[in-house]
C-alpha cells in the first residue's frame, strides 16, 4: 500500500502544465535528433449527427490544446484505478491485507481461513508461530526468499505456511506477470500463428515476458547443451567448444 500511494503522489506531480510543457519539449527535441516528421494536429473526423446533432465538435487549434486533455486524461485514469483496485475498503483488499498480517504476525484469522479450504489445517496455527519464531518476516517477498532457501527437510516442516505463501502469490495483486502474458497474448498468437501448441504457447509467453533475463543467456552454451543430450543431436549439431 506504501508503494501505491507513492505511486499515486508522482502522477499528481505530473498533473501539472509545466510538466505536460517539458514532455514537449522533450518530443521536440527527440523529432530534430532523429530527424523525424514534426508533431501535428491530426485531420479532424466530424462525429456522426446522431451523437453531436448540430453542434460543432471541438478542435485543438494547437498541438497543446488537442493532446493536453488527452495527457490530463491518461493520468486521472491511472490514478483513478489504482484508487479503486487498491483500495483497504474493498472485501478483496482487505483480506489480502489480512492474509499478510498473518504471516507477519504469525496469529491466524479464523474468519479469513474459513474463507479459503487450503487454510483450514490445524497446524496453520504451530507452524505459524515456529515460522515467526525463526524467520522475522516483513513482508510476503521476504517470505518467498525464505523458502527459497530452505532444503527440504526443513521446507517440509512448514507445509501450512507455504500454502499461504502460495495463495498470496496468486492473487492479483502480486500476479502482474500473469497480466502482462495475457495482454502479450493477442501479440504472440495471431491469426496467422494459430497452430501453436499449448505448451509451446507457454513457453514463447514466457520468453516474452522475461526477455530481459533472456537476452543475459549465453546462446552458444544453451545449444551446447542442448546438442549434448543425446548422440542422434550429437550427430546432427556437431559438437561446441565453449
Amino acid at each position: 500500500m506504501a508503494a501505491v500511494e507513492t505511486v499515486k503522489d508522482e502522477l499528481k506531480t505530473l498533473r501539472t502544465d509545466e510538466r505536460f510543457q517539458e514532455l514537449l519539449t522533450e518530443v521536440d527535441v527527440m523529432v530534430q535528433q532523429h530527424d523525424i516528421e514534426a508533431v501535428i494536429v491530426p485531420r479532424q473526423r466530424r462525429p456522426p449527427n446522431r451523437l453531436t446533432g448540430d453542434a460543432i465538435a471541438y478542435r485543438g487549434e494547437s498541438v497543446q490544446s488537442h493532446f493536453r486533455p488527452a495527457f490530463f486524461t491518461c493520468i486521472d485514469t491511472a490514478n483513478n484505478e489504482l484508487t479503486q483496485r487498491m483500495s483497504t475498503d474493498t472485501t478483496s483488499m482487505s483480506v489480502y491485507l489480512s492474509l499478510e498480517q498473518m504471516l507477519v504476525t504469525g496469529d491466524v484469522d479464523n474468519d479469513v481461513c474459513g474463507r479459503y479450504p487450503e487454510l483450514r489445517d490445524q497446524s496453520l496455527s504451530i507452524q505459524l508461530r515456529m515460522f515467526r519464531n525463526t524467520y522475522p518476516v516483513a513482508s510476503l517477498s521476504d517470505a518467498c526468499d525464505v523458502f527459497k532457501k530452505m532444503v527440504p527437510e526443513v521446507r517440509a516442516m512448514f507445509v501450512a505456511v507455504e500454502q499461504l505463501v502460495r495463495l498470496m502469490l496468486v492473487c492479483p495483486v502480486s500476479s502482474c506477470t500473469a497480466e502482462r502474458s495475457f495482454s502479450a497474448l493477442r501479440r504472440l498468437k495471431t491469426w496467422l500463428r494459430s497452430t501453436m501448441t499449448e505448451p509451446r504457447l507457454n513457453a514463447v509467453i514466457v520468453c516474452h515476458v522475461n526477455q530481459d533475463e533472456l537476452d543475459n543467456l549465453d546462446n552458444q552454451q544453451l545449444a551446447a547443451e542442448f546438442a549434448a543430450r543425446s548422440d542422434i543431436r550429437k550427430g546432427i549439431f556437431g559438437t561446441f567448444n565453449l
